[in-house]
């Protein structure tokens, strides 16, 4: 799932993301990004922080409220320190500066697929 305000975002990563034989579906607000995210599951979240009418920082709380093994990655365009803490804290898997590269979110979504697949493992034994 990718939670982004920006629409020209959203489908670069989908596309990105379908071609490395990954299936995404993306919300442009923040509040209907939540409310799927909560229902369906994902394996994997990208989030960015800043939305308008919901913040990636609340978002974020709420999806491990719900399952705290839920990985969620960050993307912001406006990195700061206290974000960055924020989001470590609540166990956020990583976070990453737009603009995005290719290979970097292709490598920390693989990473975060078999991490996602090795929690569910342990919680089932």
């Amino acid at each position: 799932m990718i939670i982004d305000d920006e629409l020209n975002i959203c489908k670069a990563l989908q596309k990105l993301l379908g071609g490395a034989g990954y299936e995404a579906d993306y919300k442009t607000s923040g509040r209907e990004g939540l409310d799927e995210a909560k229902k369906n599951r994902y394996d994997v979240v990208i989030l960015d922080l800043k939305i308008p009418d919901l913040d990636g920082i609340a978002i974020l709380k709420e999806i491990k409220a719900v399952d705290r093994n839920s990985v969620v990655i960050i993307i912001t365009a406006f990195p700061s320190g206290q974000t960055i803490d924020e989001a470590l804290k609540l166990h956020a898997y990583d976070y990453i500066t737009k603009p995005i590269e290719t290979e970097k979110i292709l490598f920390v979504i693989e990473r975060s697929v078999s991490y996602r697949r090795l929690l569910s493992n342990v919680n089932r034994g």
